[in-house]
Formats: structure tokens, sequence, C-alpha cells
């Protein structure tokens, strides 16, 4: 019997589970990003915090606010609270409404759709080593594969300075990047290049999944001070951010933006009244004073995600040289036989939920994307995958 079909969005249990007839519990959700292995940190946190409902919620979410302002080392008024990420983007998009729009891929397919829902002009500009495996599924800008590729080249998800000079030639009001990036893990650098490169007056750089580098380089580098040194008084900067990945609750939408107090005035003025619940600015400040014990757990996740990928790879249903590790995730292209909706039919079949990667800006067809978890405690998802590699 054919399961329910993906939505916009991977990790979506609950609608899963209620189409399938079972209980969320009996559905594994790997098609979403969030750090499970500090699930029993934010349980914890969770249940510390007693749900306030007597009064309405800080407008401003002073208090998730000053706790940002901390861990950024920005003022207070370079921040503002949302509900997640996603209300973020909506709000900038409706706020700033360019005229036309250049969305570095792959990235999160949010970016496109309010492009399409505002009649926003947009143009999507991925490497050039990726183009070859459209095949003959275009990218949404169309580009036509003009470098090629072989499977020895470490990651085709990585702009090269060919790649600067495309999108140096692109006239846009804004630009959009995410990096690390979602759903390929690259992480853009140096990054002053690429901002260089970029002609926009206004950047938004998606910092969802900053947390799962920090220790390395990139993190520092990928600052919202950073970026706006790069880009010099003149043009503005917004920086996004997601607590529900690294801190692993997806269900409690809290998110915010870095940015000008300019700009950020600019984008409170239009938006909806008590966006971010009690609760999650509560329990967002409470995670972020935890950040240490999170950060501690780093070298846990990146083993388990070693590990993890090179169980895939013995699968053999994965073309060679097509995993990747993300932050939180493997990214995954199968072999040329198998069909990601089938795979993911297949694998629901057992209890397990992937994200086909299709439908995101950007992405050539044939992959999927798994959530981080340790291999010993899916032997049936691996086995699974060895009966489709045959």
């Amino acid at each position: 019997m054919t399961g329910p079909a993906q939505g916009e969005h991977g990790g979506e249990a609950y609608r899963i589970a209620r189409a399938l007839g079972v209980d969320v519990s009996q559905v594994v959700d790997l098609g979403t990003n969030g750090n499970i292995l500090c699930a029993d940190l934010t349980a914890a946190h969770v249940a510390a915090v007693p749900y306030p409902h007597e009064h309405y919620p800080d407008l401003e979410a002073s208090l998730l606010r000053e706790a940002v302002a901390t861990h950024e080392n920005v003022p207070v008024d370079h921040v503002l609270a949302g509900n997640g990420s996603a209300e973020l983007i909506w709000l900038a998009f409706m706020t700033l409404r360019p005229r036309r729009v250049l969305l570095l891929g792959p990235l999160f397919g949010e970016y496109e759709r309010a492009c399409r829902a505002l009649g926003i002009a947009y143009r999507v500009v991925t490497p050039r080593a990726l183009r070859p495996l459209y095949g003959k599924t275009p990218s949404p800008c169309g580009v036509q594969a003009s470098h090629s590729w072989s499977e020895t080249t470490p990651s085709p998800f990585t702009f090269t300075a060919e790649d600067l000079d495309d999108i140096a030639a692109e006239d846009a009001d804004l630009a959009v990047f995410c990096t690390p990036n979602n759903p390929t893990g690259a992480i853009y650098g140096p990054v002053e290049g690429l901002l260089a490169a970029v002609r926009s007056p206004i950047v938004l750089v998606d910092n969802t999944y900053r947390e799962f580098i920090w220790g390395e380089d990139a993190y520092e580098a990928n600052a919202w001070q950073v970026y706006r040194s790069a880009t010099g008084p003149d043009r503005e900067v917004l920086a996004l951010h997601s607590l529900t990945k690294f801190f692993h609750c997806a269900g409690i939408r809290c998110g915010y933006a870095v940015g000008s107090p300019a700009l950020l005035q600019r984008l409170a003025a239009i938006r909806a009244p008590w966006m971010v619940s009690t609760y999650a600015e509560q329990l967002g400040a409470r995670l972020l004073g935890d950040i240490a014990q999170y950060r501690s757990r780093l070298p846990r996740l990146r083993a388990a995600r070693s590990a993890m990928r090179c169980a895939l790879e013995a699968t053999g249903a994965f073309a060679a040289g097509g995993l990747h590790e993300g932050t939180s995730f493997v990214t995954c292209r199968l072999q040329p036989h198998l069909h990601p909706e089938t795979a993911r039919q297949a694998l629901m079949g057992e209890g397990y939920l992937v994200r086909v990667c299709d439908n995101i800006t950007g992405m050539p067809p044939g992959h999927i994307r798994l959530q981080v978890r340790h291999p010993e405690t899916m032997p049936a998802l691996f086995r699974m995958l060895e009966r489709m590699a045959r």
C-alpha cells in the first residue's frame, strides 16, 4: 500500500503517523535535522519550564533578545526574535519587497516559495560543478551544464572562483544564501569573497546550522559582524538563526534575526503581534544559557555522523561519491536505478521517514537526506537499503 506523499518540508511525523494509522512513537523521523543526540538535555529543560498561560507574551521578547545579544556579542537592538526562522523569512520578504532576488542554491525552499507567493522575480544560481547532476531535470534557474564533474571531486556543492563570476554578473535587490548549507552541508568560504561577489544592496544569510560547526574556524567566520565588515556600511546584512535544530526542539518555534537596528525596526513594524510565545521565549533563553553542555556533545555527533555515512555506503544503495556529511544529517545520492520517492515509500513501510530532496530549491534530483543517529539503533533501515540496492 502506498503511504502518504511528502509535504513541503520533511519532518512531518504527526501527519504521516495519522495517515498510516499508527502512534507517532512508532515513526522514526529521519526527515528532520534536529540534534537528537541532545534530546535528553532538551527534554529536561522542557520539563523544568512551566507553561505560562495567564498573560499575553512580551511583544519584544526582551528576555530572549537579551540572551541572544549576549550569545551573539551584539547590542540588544541588533536582535529580533521570531517564531522560528521560517516566520522571519516571510517577514523579511514582505517588508523588503525586493524587485528581484538572487538565491544561491541549493537552499531552504521557503525562500523560493516566498518569491512565488509575493510575485517577486528570482533566479537560482548553483555551483557549476553541480550542474551535470541535473541530467534532464534543469535547475530552477535553467542553467546549462558547462563544467565537468567526476566522482573524485570532494564536493560539487561549494562555489569556486568561476562561480563567483556568475554571481557577480547577477543584478538583484536581495541575495540569499545558507551556510552551513541545508541539504548539502557545504560551508561557503572565504565568506568575504562570496559577499564581495554579491552586488545586492541587501544580503540575507541563513545561519540556521551555524552552531553545529562550533569549534571550527568557519564558526567565527560566519558571524554577523564579519558579514557586516565585508559588505561595508552602505549595504545591509540580515543573519537568520533557529534554535530548533541545534537544541532539538522543532515543535517549539523559536528563532531570531541579527541585523542593523534600522533594518530590524522595519521588520518589526509590520509583523503580527505575539509571534513568540512566553514559553518559547523562556525556553529559548534557558537553552542558550546551557549551550556549553550541548557543544560538549558535538564530538559525539560528528563521530555518529561519520559512522552513519560508512554504514549507508556499505548498503550499496548510493552512488559512488554521492554521500555528503552535513551538520546533523547525511545527504545521499541514490543509485540511478532507484527513485527517491519509491525509496521513501519503501522505508516508510519499515517505520522510517526520510527527506526526498528533489523539491529543495537548486537541488539536483536523486537525493535523500537522513538525520544523524547511531547506526546500531537502525538495523532495519540498513537491511532495507541493502534489499533495495539488490
